[in-house]
């Protein structure tokens, strides 16, 4: 499992860290991950709202984890070889990658932020159930931390979610373009 995220970090990641910091998306996760926190720095948050809300999260997360493995899983299966071959040929002279790669790698990257998203959501859950015995998670400032970096994962995790939405439609607009095509 090691190997495989190490291949994939490598592979798929690295090549494209300063293209997916650069995106605008990142600085309005960011900026929302703030606000929220600066906003519960000042509120003490009801447990049991809080509890709330985070389940309708991670409820959130586990639907579109799935959206986007299919995705992914879709994105793999395309029927058609000749237009696979298209893509997965068709070299970008800037960056050297192929469309098909790229697209694979939207959706397991909206996939991989999901999860993230809800690994977190549930060790947020597990440190609310501990809050009355630790003090240290009874400070507002921990709260205000992790809800600003809860936050930013979970706005971040939703654009990506947006991109998948948006990519979906585009390739079943350029799959059926293709079917449409008179034969040779």
């Amino acid at each position: 499992m090691f190997a495989g995220l190490k291949d994939y970090w490598s592979k798929q990641i690295r090549p494209r860290q300063k293209e997916l910091a650069r995106e605008g998306v990142v600085w309005l996760a960011a900026s929302s991950g703030l606000l929220v926190g600066l906003t519960l720095a000042f509120l003490k948050p009801f447990q049991d709202r809080v509890i709330n809300i985070l389940l309708g999260f991670l409820t959130y997360d586990a639907i579109v984890l799935g959206f986007c493995l299919t995705a992914s899983i879709f994105a793999l299966s395309i029927p058609d070889v000749a237009l696979k071959t298209k893509m997965a040929t068709t070299i970008d002279p800037k960056d050297g990658r192929d469309p098909y790669t790229d697209l694979v790698f939207m959706f397991t990257w909206a996939s991989l932020m999901h999860l993230i998203s809800a690994m977190l959501t549930l060790g947020l859950l597990g440190a609310l159930g501990f809050a009355s015995n630790v003090e240290f998670l009874n400070s507002a400032c921990v709260w205000a931390t992790l809800g600003g970096l809860y936050t930013a994962v979970v706005v971040y995790g939703a654009t990506q979610f947006l991109a998948a939405l948006v990519t979906v439609s585009q390739v079943g607009e350029v799959i059926i373009a293709d079917l449409r095509k008179p034969p040779p």
